[in-house]
Order: C-alpha cells, then sequence, then structure tokens
C-alpha cells in the first residue's frame, strides 16, 4: 500500500475512517487554534502523515502541499504546526485504538515494547509500548515515551477475563498483582528476591532449576513479596532449554555484561540454561506444557514490531526535537491503523453487491 492510497487519491476514504470530531478536538487540544495556511485539521493530519510516510523533509513536504493544495505553509511553519499537534495525534490514535480494545474481553494480550534511536545516538532514546490482542491480531494500546520512562505493566488496562502474557521485564510482583480480574504468564529473572515458596521462605529457584532434567517441567507454588509483603500466589512453571537456545542467552548475557562494563554474573549464565515464567492459572485446568505452550505465542508481539519497522518505518527517526518526534511516532502508528482498517474493508468488499 502507497503513500498515495492514504494521503493522496484515496484522502477522503481515509478520513471517513477517523473519527468524526477532528475539527473539534484539533481546537480542544490546541493542534489548530488558527487556520492560517490549512483550512481544516483534516488537512493538517494529512499533512502529517504525509510527512511521516512520504521520506521526504519538511520543506519537500511543504511544496506538496501547495501543489495539492492541502496547505500553503513554510518549512518552518510547518515544522511548529506538527510539533506543537503532538499531544493532538495522540488523542486520534488512542480513539482508533479504543475501537479495537473494546471488542477483546477475555482475549489474549500480549505486552512488548520497541526502543528506538534518533539520528547519531547509538542507544534508546524513544520507546512504543504496545498491548496486542493476540485474538484479532490487532494492536490494541500503544503508549509513547521516552528513554527515562521504562517497561512497565502499568502502562496498560486489562480486560476481566483475560490472559497476560509478558517477558522477563514486566516480571515486578507488585504490578502483577495491580491486574485485577485477568490471569498472567509472564517470565521471571532468577535474580528475583521476591519469590518464597508457600511457608514465606526464600524460594531457592537454581536449587530447583538444576535438577531438572531434560523433558521434565517444574511447577513449583510460590508467593510473590514486594518490599517484605505479601502481593499474590502462583506456579512457577520452568524448563531446562535446549543447549542451542541457551548458548544464544548467554552469549547475549556476555554482550551486555561487555557493554556496560562490569563482570558477567555466574548466576545469570547458570539461569540461561532454564525458561522459567510465574502464572496464576490454575494447575487443575493447566499443565506446565501447556503454560510454556501459551508463552510462547509472545512471539507474536515482536513480530508486530518487525512488521511496523518493515511496512512504515518505525524505527526510521529522521529528527532529534522531542516534540516532532513524538507527534512523528504518533502519526506512523496512526497510519499503520488506517492499513489495518483499509485491508479490512478490502477483504470484506464483495463484488455481488455492486451494481454495473
Amino acid at each position: 500500500m502507497s503513500i498515495q492510497d492514504i494521503v493522496g487519491e484515496g484522502w477522503q476514504s481515509v478520513l471517513k475512517l477517523l473519527p468524526e470530531d477532528l475539527d473539534e478536538s484539533a481546537v480542544e487540544f490546541k493542534a489548530l487554534q488558527r487556520k492560517r495556511g490549512i483550512a481544516s485539521a483534516g488537512d493538517l493530519l494529512r499533512l502529517g502523515l504525509a510527512y511521516a510516510l512520504g521520506e521526504t523533509s519538511l520543506a519537500g513536504i511543504s511544496r506538496w502541499a501547495e501543489g495539492t493544495e492541502t496547505g500553503y505553509l513554510s518549512r518552518q511553519a510547518l515544522f511548529k504546526r506538527l510539533r506543537n499537534a503532538g499531544p493532538w495525534f495522540e488523542h486520534i490514535l488512542s480513539s482508533l485504538l479504543q475501537d479495537a480494545f473494546d471488542t477483546i474481553p477475555g482475549s489474549v494480550q500480549l505486552i512488548d515494547a520497541t526502543s528506538l534511536s534518533i539520528p547519531g545516538s547509538s542507544g534508546t532514546d524513544w520507546r512504543v509500548h504496545l498491548n496486542f490482542n493476540l485474538n484479532t491480531q490487532r494492536m490494541v494500546e500503544a503508549k509513547l515515551t521516552e528513554a527515562s520512562t521504562g517497561e512497565s505493566l502499568n502502562h496498560f488496562s486489562f480486560q476481566p477475563g483475560s490472559l497476560v502474557i509478558a517477558d522477563r521485564i514486566y516480571g515486578r510482583p507488585q504490578e502483577i498483582a495491580n491486574i485485577q480480574d485477568a490471569q498472567v504468564i509472564i517470565r521471571m529473572k532468577c535474580s528475583h528476591s521476591g519469590l518464597r515458596d508457600l511457608n514465606g521462605k526464600p524460594f531457592e529457584l537454581l536449587k530447583e532449576l538444576v535438577k531438572l532434567k531434560q523433558a521434565e517441567r517444574g511447577d513449583y507454588p510460590v508467593q510473590l513479596f514486594s518490599k517484605g509483603k505479601y502481593v499474590c500466589q502462583g506456579r512457577l512453571i520452568a524448563v531446562l532449554q535446549s543447549e542451542a537456545a541457551a548458548g544464544r542467552a548467554r552469549k547475549k548475557i556476555n554482550r551486555k555484561a561487555q557493554r556496560n562494563s562490569r563482570k558477567t554474573s555466574l548466576t545469570a549464565l547458570e539461569a540461561a540454561n532454564y525458561i522459567f515464567v510465574f502464572t496464576n492459572l490454575p494447575a487443575q485446568t493447566y499443565s506446565p506444557q501447556e503454560i510454556l505452550n501459551l508463552y510462547r505465542f509472545r512471539w507474536q508481539v515482536e513480530l508486530c514490531f518487525k512488521r511496523l519497522k518493515s511496512l512504515i518505518a518505525l524505527d526510521d527517526l529522521p529528527m532529534k526535537d522531542p516534540a516532532l518526534c513524538r507527534s512523528f511516532l504518533a502519526l506512523k502508528l496512526i497510519a499503520a491503523l488506517i492499513i489495518e482498517k483499509l485491508i479490512a474493508q478490502a477483504l470484506t468488499f464483495s463484488p455481488s453487491t455492486q451494481t454495473g
């Protein structure tokens, strides 16, 4: 799907997929206080999408806008309009996502984030946090943050009866306990000090894991504590990884230690031989192998990030200005949701219903 399908000849069709209150919300979020050079909120959004998808400069978009009679703005004026419209773009993004979120009671919600860098940076400058619905294969929540805000379950809402699956960075006891009326499968860190047995004594994870044989699945009843206080109870499911998978995990640990100029933890290297996840799914209903099978679906959210980076170049941030970066990322995600809607329309199109 090309840029022309979204901001070119197909723009009027795209407008029908967007919230009806574009003009009102643009005023509310102070994105369009004066219509100097731009006739409507829809035109401002169109310019933003053209910039986010067009792989061209602000000056190029300014010339394109004049040629298509979408707007009459200098490069600098367009820069100011787009960077100031960030909160409005995020509002539109939330509105589009809400349509998807309302349809997912009792589904599987996959949580993850991806790190992005600005030009000249080799580290993390921005994060896109996603709540991805496995059942519908759709994004249902997205949050944009600078690097100072880490990954957390607290960024998201969870439907009652849902199953939440996340990687080990989300394995914080208090955050897990804050999820109300939902089930969880969350990978844990071996160094996690909040694990205790049912008697309240520290659960010595590695001592238990080394007893596992290749075909065995560990299933340990545990309690999670945070700051010395009990927060919830569940099961720790563990399995010995293949040597190839364990070797990849150890290499990753060694690389991280080298980047941070510190010695590799022997405990971490030993724990790399295993996968272990915490769950509150009942043992009577879900076997250890079924829990591990469900956890493997977590890769679907990583595939979602790969699609976003491949199809709309989510990881290509051409600017350093923080406000413009936020606008740019919100516009990229809005474009992804528009493409999703257009594809859904195409799949449901029936020639038999059309008259010649």
